[in-house]
């Protein structure tokens, strides 16, 4: 690979090599990563600008390019079709981007919300069809079992329903629960997860990060008496 890489670079190829390689992903990649000279992207062929790994690898690789993520990932959003890939490249960039006034950057944002909101639909349609009770986490386990990501996704945005949009419980009302449980906070949480969806709190207790950002919000002080609530919580 990397003999191709240093020919490619000194254009010491055959046109019909060239050709052959600029249409192989990892190859591009390789060089790309090789040189760290995003410009090779626009070697790329048509085929290669849509592969979604590609694509995924040079966002995280050049994040701070928010000029060069943007207009790959539009080229990617424009022309491709995978319904999966689309929605996980808007996490993707959703976290990268954080909070911002921007209205290309809230474009993506926004985005990002109205895929939530149309697998939410269909998620409550579906637990009806099956009479489920609980948020329907584990429909989202069946669907993403394969995509973490989007399935952290899901998780961190039902943790923000229970704990910061809960109409029955306010922050105050769960610190006020937390001290009179006499539980440790992190089995305080997964048990008032469960309260709302077993499997959110199975995955949840098997990925232990996603509470990271409420534990923050709910921090015991050393003495276990007062409980600290900041002001908003930040789930990306």
């Amino acid at each position: 690979m990397k003999e191709f890489i240093n020919k490619y670079i000194n254009n010491n190829l055959s046109k019909e090599i060239k050709i052959k390689l600029e249409n192989n992903p990892q190859f591009m990649l390789s060089l790309i990563s090789f040189t760290h000279d995003k410009t090779y992207y626009f070697n790329c062929s048509d085929n290669v600008k849509l592969n979604y790994e590609f694509i995924r690898a040079l966002i995280f690789m050049f994040q701070i390019d928010k000029t060069f993520i943007f207009y790959i990932s539009d080229y990617y959003l424009h022309n491709g079709s995978d319904f999966f890939n689309c929605f996980e490249l808007h996490i993707i960039l959703s976290n990268i981007i954080g909070e911002t006034n921007d209205l290309e950057e809230q474009e993506y944002l926004n985005t990002l919300n109205n895929y939530y909101e149309l697998i939410k639909v269909k998620l409550l349609m579906n637990q009806e069809e099956n009479d489920y009770q609980g948020l329907g986490f584990i429909y989202l386990e069946n669907k993403f079992f394969n995509r973490k990501l989007i399935l952290n996704y899901f998780a961190r945005q039902f943790l923000k329903e229970i704990f910061y949009n809960n109409i029955s419980y306010s922050l105050f009302t769960i610190k006020d629960l937390f001290l009179k449980s006499k539980k440790n906070l992190r089995n305080f949480l997964i048990d008032f997860i469960t309260k709302y969806d077993t499997e959110l709190a199975w995955y949840v207790s098997n990925n232990i990060f996603l509470l990271m950002k409420i534990e923050d919000v709910l921090l015991p002080s050393e003495n276990n008496k007062i409980l600290y609530l900041k002001n908003d919580i930040d789930f990306k």
